[in-house]
C-alpha cells in the first residue's frame, strides 16, 4: 500500500512540474516525486522477499531485477520516441498519466477503490 501511494504522490508531482516554468518550483517538485519513487523500490524488494517462497526467492528477486533492468534500458527509447513527437510536455504529461494508471491498478488490487480486497478473481 505504501509503494502505491508513493507511485500516486509521484505522479501528482510530476503532472503538477507541467504546470511551472518556474525553476525552483520544479526543482521543489522533481525533489519530492524523487523521495515518492525512492522508496518504491526498497519497498517492493521487502514485499517479494516477504511473499515468495524461500526455495524460490533468489529467483523471484532476480526476475525483478531483470525485469527492472529492461524497463531501464527500453523507456529511454520509448520516451525519445514520443518526445520526437510531442515535446518534452507530452513527456511529462505521458509519464504522469502511466503512473496514474499505475497507482490506479495497484489501488484496486489491493482493494482501494472499492474497500474490498484485491487480486483476481474466478
Amino acid at each position: 500500500m505504501l509503494s502505491g501511494l508513493s507511485i500516486a504522490a509521484s505522479e501528482d508531482r510530476q503532472q503538477s512540474l507541467a504546470l511551472t516554468s518556474n525553476p525552483a518550483i520544479m526543482a521543489a517538485m522533481l525533489f519530492v516525486a524523487g523521495l515518492g519513487l525512492g522508496v518504491g523500490v526498497p519497498l517492493t524488494l521487502a514485499w517479494i522477499s516477504d511473499i515468495v517462497p524461500n526455495g524460490v526467492r533468489g529467483s523471484a528477486l532476480s526476475l525483478h531485477l531483470s525485469a527492472n533492468r529492461v524497463g531501464q534500458a527500453a523507456l529511454p527509447v520509448a520516451v525519445g520516441a514520443v518526445a520526437a513527437g510531442v515535446g518534452a510536455g507530452g513527456v511529462i504529461l505521458t509519464t504522469s498519466a502511466a503512473l496514474l494508471a499505475s497507482a490506479t491498478f495497484s489501488a484496486h488490487r489491493l482493494g482501494l477503490l472499492r474497500g474490498r480486497g484485491g487480486g483476481s478473481r474466478p
